[in-house]
């Protein structure tokens, strides 16, 4: 219908009837749902194929077969929920809906997007290790394209360092990475081509929070 400014009205009963088949169509139950895995699932296989997929992501966690997408997609979702709670304590539920994960297919630079109890807004990149042993993690990548972004978003610009094993998980918060690097309290390895190699201290870098469930 875009690009038909006067139709028939044989036309516009047509549309009309494909438009009550669509609106009329059966809705899959995860659609209102409103936990983290129905917010990432596009239908019901798969929110219940992520359901069960924690237990076995950590029980493969040092094998060659863990896909990064896999890992980065929990720890997303992670993320996304922390976010949700940290708002939702701060008594802005009414900001909520401001919270969103960006398809990776977008490459805005950063993973979701959230927002401050003053309705700043907040830019995150989820750089999730999953592991069964208990290893460092201070050290992560990020693309030309984040590093771009990063620099652009200054200090709307957070890093959620994400560690995750069978015993805990810990979360690592940095914001704007290209202050921290100006200012020595992170260490960086450049290359043009494939983006930069970040060393953090925990001490100096940034702060431990506790990561936030929400359901």
């Amino acid at each position: 219908m875009i690009n038909k400014r006067s139709p028939d009205i044989q036309t516009i009963n047509e549309i009309q009837v494909k438009w009550f088949e669509y609106v009329n169509q059966s809705v899959d139950e995860t659609f209102f749902m409103t936990d983290i895995l129905a917010l990432i699932s596009d239908d019901e296989e798969q929110y219940h194929n992520i359901q069960h997929s924690y237990d076995d992501l950590l029980s493969r966690a040092d094998s060659n077969d863990l896909r990064t997408k896999e890992i980065g997609d929990l720890g997303e979702s992670l993320a996304y929920g922390h976010e949700c709670k940290r708002i939702s304590i701060g008594g802005r539920e009414d900001l909520l809906h401001l919270i969103k994960l960006i398809p990776t297919s977008f490459a805005v630079g950063y993973d979701l997007q959230s927002v401050e109890l003053d309705e700043r807004k907040r830019y995150i990149e989820v750089k999730t290790t999953i592991s069964s042993k208990n290893i460092s993690f201070h050290r992560f990548h990020l693309t030309p394209n984040e590093w771009n972004t990063a620099k652009s978003l200054a200090d709307r610009y957070f890093v959620y360092r994400l560690y995750i094993s069978t015993e805990s998980k810990k979360l690592y918060i940095l914001q704007n990475p290209d202050k921290l690097y100006k200012d020595n309290k992170i260490d960086m390895m450049i290359n043009r081509s494939m983006g930069v190699e970040i060393t953090f201290s925990p001490e100096i870098s940034g702060e431990y929070q506790e990561l936030l469930s929400w359901s």
